[in-house]
């Protein structure tokens, strides 16, 4: 098949749809404005830790094993030290943050929740159509579940507010994972292996393309299949005079902004154990979470390092404090959490003003309604797949659909 497909976007989610494309025989073409592949997906090396600019790992499944096999990567599990994950209550750290009142309760109402959904089939549990996740937690679950679970993991994961987060976007997107995978020396690793390899398969990269509506329509001529492997607003951008109504559905998407901060310490200084932890809002921590890198996969260090995330859907300016300020916020937690007062020996702070998309009702109602003209295809992470390994999914996919509309298209061409 000689069909090409045009790809805008060379992040994860434009390079493994060019990936699945080229399985299926299209020819690939990717556009990118940057001049390096992988969008914030970036792994540092210094003399003292390996450090990431966004995802630390991946979800792992089948079809990540089946991509690392043909791509010749190997990818590793988190270490043992890594299988204890915390939250922050009352001063301390919890690998179980519930009271054992509220535990017993957490109990009683899941065995409600399942008894309904799984056995008598009873969708009114289920989440409903433009619920939030605060809605639905009153509902099916209590305040302290709420505060103390549901709360830090999806701000921790998602830099979401529950109170306008979308309840059925992030349930069904949850689920299916054997732990959390990465490639020796990062997950820029996995950029790199994937742009290689493409690079090998004849995909053609045009990097540092502007992509502005007249090149667009130039180079990429209606009727001529267009991917738009960006976020959702970038895509706006892209789509606002090519297919004005999508843009104009895209610009309804909320951006949520992150601040992310690895900081190296000594050896004697006092470590995060497990993981990580994360924290909930009722706590008043100033940060939503921290990972702790060299527990979590091996070749992280030699210096122990942690990531500290900030902001998210309900610290909109984070991005506007200073260093100085970030630390300052940084350190109160930390002393909250371990007592300790010591200083780091290096820091590095990364901000991203729009860091991921707001899994919100809004988001909802934008999905539900979205339709896309003849030859124009999306894909990326506002799409109601969560994480990299749902988006690969959400890719496989794609491929798929495009593969069997272009066949179809072929066969009438040829009758």
């Amino acid at each position: 098949m000689s069909k090409t497909v045009h790809i805008i976007g060379s992040g994860f989610s434009g390079l493994t749809l060019a990936w699945e494309l080229r399985r299926r025989g299209f020819d690939v073409h990717i556009y990118d404005q940057s001049d390096r592949t992988g969008g914030l997906i970036q792994s540092v090396r210094t003399p003292t830790h390996l450090r990431e600019f966004a995802a630390n790992g991946v979800m792992w499944n089948e079809r990540l094993q089946n991509l690392s096999d043909e791509l010749g990567l190997e990818f590793f599990p988190t270490q043992d030290a890594a299988r204890k994950r915390f939250i922050f209550r009352r001063k301390e750290l919890h690998r179980w943050p519930l009271l054992p009142t509220e535990t017993f309760d957490f109990i009683a109402k899941l065995s409600k929740f399942i008894f309904h959904t799984k056995i008598r089939k009873d969708l009114a549990m289920k989440p409903q159509p433009f619920e939030s996740i605060e809605h639905w937690c009153e509902r099916n679950a209590s305040q302290a579940i709420h505060e103390y679970l549901i709360k830090p993991v999806l701000q921790g994961i998602y830099a979401g507010d529950t109170s306008k987060m979308s309840a059925s976007v992030v349930v069904k997107a949850l689920g299916g994972s054997r732990g959390t995978y990465a490639p020796k020396n990062g997950m820029g690793a996995l950029i790199q292996s994937l742009e290689r390899n493409l690079l090998k398969k004849g995909v053609r990269f045009s990097m540092n393309s502007k992509m502005e509506t007249r090149e667009l329509a130039e180079m990429i001529p209606a009727g001529t299949p267009l991917v738009i492997a960006t976020s959702a607003w970038s895509a706006a951008e892209i789509l606002k005079e090519r297919a004005s109504q999508v843009a104009k559905a895209l610009t309804k998407i909320q951006a949520v902004p992150l601040v992310s901060a690895t900081l190296v310490w000594n050896e004697r200084a006092e470590k995060v154990p497990g993981f990580g932890c994360l924290f909930p809002p009722a706590e008043k921590m100033n940060s939503l979470g921290v990972l702790a890198n060299t527990n979590i996969f091996s070749d992280r260090g030699p210096s122990y390092s942690e990531t500290w995330i900030l902001g998210g859907a309900l610290k909109q300016t984070i991005c506007g404090f200073t260093d100085d300020e970030l630390l300052a916020n940084i350190f109160e937690d930390r002393k909250r959490m371990l007592g300790s007062t010591e200083k780091p020996t290096e820091f590095f702070i990364q901000r991203y003003d729009k860091a991921l998309p707001h899994y919100d009702i809004e988001l909802e109602k934008v999905l539900e309604n979205l339709s896309l003209p003849e030859d124009l295809f999306l894909t990326g992470n506002y799409l109601g797949k969560l994480g990299l390994a749902k988006i690969y999914d959400q890719n496989i996919e794609l491929a798929e659909k495009i593969a069997m509309k272009y066949a179809k298209k072929q066969g009438s061409e040829n009758d």
